[in-house]
C-alpha cells in the first residue's frame, strides 16, 4: 500500500542498526503504482517460487528462471542474496498439524513424539542437534 512506503524505508534503514529487517511477501508484483524501488537498495535478499513471467522473476531475481519452474517441483524456488547468483532450493510443506512432544521424567530423556508424522519443533541453538526418535 502506498501509505506504507515510507515506513517501511525507515524500518529497513534505521533497523539494520538495530537488527531489525523486514520480510515483505507478495504474489504479485503488480504494485498498482506505487513505487518500492526506494526500498530495493536495502532489501539483501530475494526469494522467487514458480512466477508466471520471466518479467517477474527478472523483477524479483534478476534473473527468469523462476518461470521455468513446474507444476510438478511444488516447493521449488531460487534464492538471491546480494549480488550473488540465485541458488535453487528446494522447501517442504509444513501444513501437518504440530503434534507436542513429551518430555520423559528427567532431563536427560529425548523427547517423544506422539505421531509419526508430527512437526517437532525444536529450540534454536547454533550447535548441532541430535535427533533421536524413541518409541
Amino acid at each position: 500500500h502506498p501509505d506504507f512506503i515510507q515506513l517501511f524505508d525507515r524500518i529497513c534503514r534505521v533497523g539494520r542498526s538495530l537488527r531489525v529487517h523486514l520480510l515483505l511477501a507478495t504474489q504479485s508484483l503488480n504494485t498498482g503504482g506505487t513505487r518500492i524501488d526506494k526500498l530495493e537498495p536495502n532489501l539483501t535478499y530475494r526469494i522467487a517460487l514458480r512466477t508466471t513471467s520471466s518479467s517477474e522473476s527478472k523483477a524479483v531475481i534478476g534473473t527468469p528462471e523462476a518461470q521455468y519452474i513446474t507444476n510438478k517441483e511444488s516447493g521449488v524456488g531460487f534464492l538471491r542474496v546480494g549480488m550473488e547468483d540465485p541458488v535453487k532450493f528446494q522447501s517442504v510443506y509444513t501444513g501437518d498439524p504440530y503434534v507436542a512432544t513429551v518430555v520423559g521424567a528427567g532431563e536427560d530423556e529425548a523427547p517423544k513424539a506422539h505421531a509419526d508424522k508430527s512437526i517437532r519443533i525444536h529450540r534454536f541453538t547454533a550447535a548441532p542437534i541430535m535427533d533421536a526418535r524413541v518409541g
